[in-house]
């Protein structure tokens, strides 16, 4: 039975043992307390079937945790476990007197209790469904026959008596003649329903009277409050029993509250009012109406009330409110199922051993090794899913074991030489010897790319790597060096601010290399913040307490924000923040900036696009987007970011800083569609239930704009790409795919994914899911930058409501994006709070001069005009200029593509994704020649035109 549905059914019963207490007390506090408390003191029951909140020691956890724990046999004085386990001899016995099964009633019970969640839902709904109809045919039927009050003496006796009754807020006045009596209809547009308009003066008075009394106490609220609750326990006949209490009480109290300030005169005079409601009328009142007219027992009881009141004492007030707290904190002791009681300690005697391994997050890692005289490219622990896509081969190693190792295809043929297999053997071998004991050991290894490179000189092969940027092959070859040549390299790397490269050179040094602590003085000094950063995450804790207490005695914030976070010092970090916060605070209002409910306003203006930037590296300390905002702020600072300047921007510069920004004109298109909303319409669709539809229209405008402002935020600027290729959100998994499954993530852990070398071109596709969390960022860092001071290709979601928790986007590394090519740690972060069962996929293809997804836009002219007249859903390839045009019309998939090179020229496998209404398949791959075309790793047949055909 889910824990879900256990909670609820402890919610019903203690929600009945409240019922079961006011019924059986009623005797005892009927005369002796008010009407009003009579009536609402049944909240507290409706809460106690609504709200699982409880103390965790309480009644209902008690006893649903006590029908959880397993029945156990204890033998022997000193009361040891022992489990009773049959001996060999009368277990062979049994057998031989054994009998054919029978079925388990419990099982069967078991079954079924596991199900009935689902007839519970059902039921509820069906329910629920038929009470709402019955409501809008009942609306319905009413407005039909209704004719408005035109009287004018009649409309000003009723805003006398709304004066008198308190209600701040108009009421109409209509007449139906075919209703039974009078009634109040609606809670946001209330309306008096008269059954006819010759009311004498009296009754007219005292009718209304009463019925303003229910709109100014909201009872149409309570009431629908309370069918809500009948309809999630329709099971439970003591929560029927209470609807029908409440609507006795709700008239009692209702009568209560008109009669006070009458005299006996009135009070007799309101009576014979409920008498004559008894006459005429042919429709039977709705479940969600306030009527005036009730049977003869209740009328006679109602009748009896009106002539004994009387008004409330000190006294009667005082056991009001003791008997109210009585009934809540006996509604709190009875409490509710708030889930299984946590796990207790296993005793140390006792060992416990269960089923499979634990739990693992998916990790993966790729890097370069050097086994002479190659060169490798390893990745170990792919996924499972993923080994199908790769050639695999038993390898020996050393001490004469064997390892499955997977390959792809460029390294298919390598591995065929022997004198490959016996270096990546002994590489192997050591690998899996220096991993053994930490968290995550050598297993599924991958060979990604091999080298070889004979005897040559180390410095020359990692100089050359590095203008190559071929990152793995240098961290290979780097730990080889002299400390000379390491410092010879380091300084280059600083100078070109290569991050990726730096952090693969720091990760090869040894942990006590004085380089360390001589480039942190450099970059310390140079306030390199990002290279300092990689530097830190090689020191050991002294040492970063060191740094710390000298970047607070310098008053260098970046570098403390770094080192509190790499000390856990979190509590100094917010505090660091916050008095940022009102040093910026105190520094924008200087120059006329000030910032009210999240948005920027200057000289009292709203401000629509606000950048604050460094000149010095043109980086983005804030920048943040009002789509309603009036004028473009710009604030220039300098290199110790002291303000230069604060003025508007320009018109250029504004557009060009937004022209990729697609959805901002349907933003403020909604935005204004919000604006133009006819408030009274909405509300008196709500009357009829129908405003459901409008409460979710809204809701996703807003979401929205939540939207814009998850994009830009104020802390910096994480860079999106505008180009978002719908039509190739992900492949399948395949060669570039990176299959995802992580069983959970704790609140703010960050799992690392591996790293990858981007280059400009490559498409980068996200595809992930969570079962439950409250927010997901996928997305790439500097390797080694832990607390994510940059993200690059950033997606962050949030859940919203019911809907799932997903972060799916594609990017395209373009010369014009910030990020520049280098190696970057692919992770996936939960920010707020845990999650779990993270699954999906994420690709990365490459680009720049190999296989490219196109637009129309980006065909070369004459590609264009040969493309004119081609069929639907059918493949056409057009070598044009070294290239080869793939085109599909009609292809109505969204897609990913799997290049790979080949022999005899490329293969292309488009692996189809999700239908689509329609769509445009576009590639382009090198060469005029031997391309191969797949789908879903079927052969496709395809057309070869000439430019100009």
């Amino acid at each position: 039975m889910s824990e879900l549905f256990k909670g609820f059914l402890s919610l019903s019963l203690s929600g009945s043992l409240v019922i079961a207490a006011l019924l059986l007390c009623r005797p005892l506090y009927r005369d002796r307390v008010s009407r009003r408390w009579q009536y609402y003191i049944w909240l507290v029951a409706v809460a106690r079937l609504l709200l699982p909140l409880a103390p965790e020691t309480s009644l209902m956890n008690t006893l649903f945790r006590q029908a959880e724990e397993p029945q156990a046999s204890y033998s022997g004085i000193s009361g040891e476990y022992a489990p009773m386990l049959p001996s060999p001899a009368a277990a062979e016995e049994d057998q031989k007197s054994a009998v054919p099964a029978r079925v388990d009633p419990a099982a069967l019970v078991r079954a079924a209790a596991e199900w009935a969640w689902v007839v519970w839902l059902a039921a509820a709904a069906l329910l629920a469904i038929r009470k709402i109809t019955i409501y809008q045919s009942f609306v319905k039927y009413i407005r039909a026959g209704r004719e408005e009050v035109s009287d004018v003496a009649r409309l000003d006796a009723l805003a006398r008596a709304g004066e008198e009754a308190g209600v701040g807020r108009p009421v109409e006045l209509c007449v139906n003649s075919l209703i039974s009596s009078p009634l109040l209809l609606g809670f946001f547009r209330p309306c008096i329903v008269l059954p006819g308009g010759d009311l004498s003066e009296e009754d007219f008075r005292y009718t209304v009277r009463h019925e303003l009394i229910h709109c100014r106490r909201r009872d149409m609220l309570y009431k629908w409050l309370v069918q809500a609750t009948v309809c999630l326990h329709w099971f439970n006949p003591l929560v029927w029993w209470m609807e029908r209490e409440i609507s006795r009480a709700c008239e009692l109290s209702c009568d209560e509250a008109a009669l006070e300030g009458l005299d006996g005169r009135e009070r007799r005079a309101y009576g014979d009012t409920l008498l004559r409601t008894m006459e005429g009328g042919t429709y039977q009142d709705s479940l969600a109406s306030l009527p005036l007219r009730e049977s003869g027992k209740r009328l006679k009881e109602r009748l009896k009330a009106i002539m004994e009141y009387r008004k409330r004492t000190r006294w009667m007030t005082a056991l009001s409110a003791v008997l109210a707290a009585v009934v809540l904190m006996g509604a709190a002791a009875a409490g509710a199922y708030t889930g299984a009681a946590p796990a207790r300690a296993v005793p140390q005697s006792v060992k416990t051993e269960g089923k499979g391994e634990p739990s693992l997050s998916f990790r993966y890692t790729q890097e370069g090794y050097s086994q002479p005289p190659y060169i490798f490219e390893l990745g170990w622990n792919i996924n499972k899913k993923a080994w199908k896509y790769y050639t695999d081969k038993e390898i020996t190693l050393s001490d004469g074991t064997s390892m499955t190792v997977y390959c792809t295809d460029e390294c298919g043929t390598d591995l065929k030489d022997g004198e490959t297999v016996r270096a990546l053997a002994k590489l192997l071998s050591r690998l899996r010897q220096e991993t053994r004991d930490t968290e995550f050991p050598l297993t599924a290894p991958l060979v990604v790319s091999v080298q070889k490179v004979g005897d040559a000189d180390p410095a020359e092969l990692a100089a050359r790597y590095y203008r190559e940027g071929a990152l793995p092959q240098f961290g290979a070859v780097f730990a080889q060096l002299t400390e000379d040549q390491q410092r010879t390299l380091l300084t280059e790397i600083c100078e070109d601010s290569s991050s990726a490269f730096l952090s693969t050179a720091v990760n090869k040094l040894e942990a006590d290399s004085p380089l360390i602590g001589q480039y942190a003085e450099k970059t310390y000094d140079e306030g390199d913040i990002a290279a300092f950063s990689i530097l830190a995450g090689r020191m050991s804790r002294e040492a970063l307490e060191d740094w710390t207490d000298r970047a607070e005695t310098d008053g260098r914030t970046a570098f403390r924000s770094v080192l509190y976070s790499m000390t856990d010092k979190d509590q100094e970090l917010e505090d660091m923040k916050a008095a940022l916060d009102r040093a910026q605070a105190e520094e924008y209002a200087a120059h006329g900036l000030v910032k009210r409910s999240g948005a920027y306003y200057y000289k009292d203006q709203p401000v629509r696009i606000f950048m604050d930037q460094r000149q010095d590296d043109q980086s983005f300390r804030t920048l943040d987007v009002n789509p309603r905002g009036a004028v473009d702020v710009e604030v220039v600072r300098d290199g110790d970011d002291q303000i230069l300047s604060v003025g508007l921007m320009s018109q250029e510069a504004a557009a060009e800083l937004l022209e990729d920004w697609d959805d901002l004109d349907e933003l403020l298109d909604d935005q204004d569609d919000l604006d133009a909303l006819d408030a009274l319409d909405a509300l008196d669709a709500l009357d009829a239930l129908d405003a459901l539809d409008a409460l979710d229209a809204l809701d996703a405008a807003l979401d929205a704009l939540d939207q814009l402002e998850d994009l830009w935020d104020g802390d910096g600027w994480d860079w999106i790409d505008s180009d978002w290729d719908e039509l190739n959100p992900l492949p399948e998994d395949g060669e570039n795919a990176l299959p995802v499954e992580i069983d959970s993530i704790k609140g703010g852990e960050i799992v690392w994914l591996g790293e990858y070398q981007l280059s400009y071109g490559d498409r980068i596709r996200y595809d992930l899911s969570a079962a439950a969390g409250r927010s997901l960022e996928v997305g790439f860092a500097v390797p080694g930058d832990t607390s994510l001071s940059r993200r690059y290709f950033a997606v962050f979601n949030k859940r919203q409501g019911s809907e799932d928790l997903r972060c799916a986007a594609g990017f395209t590394m373009k010369e014009s994006s910030p990020v520049k090519p280098g190696r970057y740690a692919l992770y996936v972060h939960a920010t707020d709070g845990p999650l779990t069962d993270v699954t999906g996929k994420i690709a990365v293809t490459s680009g720049g001069e190999g296989v490219v997804s196109l637009t129309v836009e980006d065909l070369p002219e004459a590609v264009r005009e040969a493309m004119r007249g081609c069929g639907i859903r059918e493949w056409y390839v057009i070598p044009y200029d070294g290239r080869q045009y793939i085109s599909c019309n009609g292809f109505a998939w969204s897609f990913g593509y799997q290049p790979v090179l080949t022999e005899e020229g490329w293969r292309v496998n488009v692996v189809r994704f999700q239908k689509k209404d329609s769509g445009r398949l576009l590639l382009s791959a090198p060469g005029e020649e031997g391309l191969a075309l797949c789908l879903d790793g079927e052969p496709v047949a395809y057309t070869v035109l000439t430019c100009g055909q």
